[in-house]
């Protein structure tokens, strides 16, 4: 024995600067009524089959998921993962609910449990349902029934079905309060019957801790506070009245360029729509046919979804964009002229060379005010670039034990964000060597207070700096804010080429 060297040299090891922040991925969210997407919680997929595999693939869902993971970009990259969240546009209530993972569907085996047990916490409560007996059970609605019969003598209305279709036992915990988290323990008794229902996360089981949303909007704003880990939306079934879309739009709007919120619209109901819509940032129309069978105005959040913003030059162009699987909407001069001259309504529409037709989507425009950025691309990388800062810059207040209201403090952030400056120089969306106009290079001079900013704006693509400010709080106390202004030059699209031909 002897005495721990500790008493004299003790060293606590541990990897510094460790802690991070998430950057968001700019995939597409699909709002959906179907129950296999439980209120009050946000799934991810990273494949086809998964979708597949949750909804069938007869359905809306696999289908504009089939569009959206189909298209491969011009520098070959494809969207790797898409999300679905739940809306209803009923004012009633979703109780918190299980919807079940791969289940146990041979009757035989479960007519041989005759001591089944299972136990849900639901918030407060703890249900144990025991001394299960399948023997005389006939289909997988009789073992729904006989689990429900003992759920409801703790849960009055409580209910638990099997989904045909799905091959899974759902249930939904009617009468307790909402939200409230639901779980599956070991039961403790008996022979466990929760991998028999699918209720394990190893089966694949979602739990919904309900919701009390009243509208779509609301709907909406619950799955963005749960996740925004997301670049675009849209929604599936019936089209929502024009109303529910401009309060949805109203509040994109308010995001402040960080989704893209996808709008179908019909021939008939352009002018109507376009000029409710016409101010709202971030809001992208597209023609759609009546019965938006191909559903053209997922187009932008697939190209969205298909950039790779680690990859050099990923910034791409919405227009001249090809969709395997949607057909034109708008076929002649006419049709173009009207939609083009009056509004930023996009369509697929088809052009023809040497007797080649050529569709493509166009023009790659968003709604907004005069402020708002209008090209989709230069929009998608100002969404991108946003997410960046916000990661790394939240990751340094995570990692260091201060930021200093000093200017140390200050040389830190404007350290901090020369990482999503140089990722942007490198993927296209900042571009030097952009001459600016004598309007912009006042503008520049103005914002900046920097009489040479411009010029560093043109050569370099941007310029940056930043400051620290006091804000007294309402309850007396003063936080402390490094403010940075950052100007670049944004990644203008071509959407049309002319030339002279001067024959000699």
């Amino acid at each position: 024995m002897s005495i721990s060297i500790k008493k004299y040299v003790d060293i606590t090891s541990g990897v510094g600067a460790g802690a991070s922040a998430k950057e968001r991925e700019l995939i597409l969210r699909l709002f959906t009524k179907d129950a296999k997407v439980p209120a009050g919680v946000v799934i991810e997929f990273t494949g086809l089959n998964d979708v597949a595999a949750t909804f069938g693939v007869a359905t809306e869902e696999y289908q504009r998921a089939a569009l959206y993971f189909g298209f491969v970009s011009k520098v070959m990259t494809k969207a790797k993962k898409i999300a679905f969240a739940r809306y209803d546009d009923s004012v009633i209530a979703s109780a918190p609910a299980i919807v079940g993972g791969r289940a146990l569907t041979a009757i035989d085996s479960w007519k041989a449990v005759t001591d089944g047990a299972v136990r849900v916490q639901v918030g407060q409560s703890d249900y144990l349902l025991s001394d299960l007996n399948f023997s005389a059970v006939a289909t997988l609605a009789d073992v729904a029934a006989l689990v429900q019969t003992a759920l409801r003598a703790s849960l009055a209305g409580a209910t638990v079905t099997f989904d045909a279709v799905a091959q899974t036992f759902n249930a939904s915990f009617i009468g307790q309060a909402i939200p409230s988290a639901v779980s599956v323990a070991a039961a403790g008794t008996g022979i466990d019957i929760a991998d028999n229902l699918g209720w394990t996360v190893s089966k694949g089981m979602v739990t919904s801790p309900g919701s009390n949303a009243a509208s779509v909007l609301d709907y909406l704003i619950e799955a963005d506070e749960i996740s925004d880990n997301y670049g675009s939306f849209a929604f599936c079934g019936a089209p929502l009245a024009l109303e529910t879309v401009q309060q949805i739009a109203a509040w994109n709007n308010s995001q402040n360029v960080k989704y893209q919120y996808l709008v179908p619209v019909t021939k008939a109901n352009i002018p109507g729509w376009y000029d409710a819509l016409s101010n709202y940032a971030g809001c992208a129309l597209t023609l759609v046919n009546d019965a938006n069978s191909e559903y053209d105005e997922l187009i932008p959040g697939i190209i969205l979804g298909a950039t790779d913003y680690s990859q050099r030059n990923a910034s791409q162009n919405y227009m001249f964009q090809q969709v395997a699987g949607v057909s034109p909407k708008v076929d002649s001069n006419s049709e173009a002229n009207g939609i083009d001259s009056a509004t930023r309504v996009n369509y697929y529409g088809r052009t023809k060379s040497a007797g080649q037709a050529i569709d493509f989507y166009q023009n790659g425009y968003l709604c907004g005010a005069a402020a708002a950025p209008l090209q989709m691309n230069v929009y998608a990388n100002e969404q991108w670039f946003k997410a960046a800062a916000t990661s790394v810059l939240m990751g340094g207040l995570l990692s260091l034990p201060i930021i200093p209201a000093t200017d140390e403090g200050r040389s830190i952030v404007l350290s901090l964000l020369q990482d999503p400056i140089s990722r942007a120089l490198f993927n296209g969306t900042f571009k030097a060597e952009k001459d600016l106009t004598t309007t912009q290079k006042a503008y520049v001079t103005q914002i900046t207070g920097d009489p040479l900013a411009w010029h560093q704006v043109e050569t370099l693509g941007w310029w940056v700096d930043a400051n620290v400010q006091e804000e007294m709080q309402q309850n007396g106390t003063i936080k402390y804010i490094i403010d940075y202004t950052l100007v670049y030059s944004k990644a203008d699209a071509v959407n049309k080429i002319t030339g002279r031909d001067i024959l000699l």
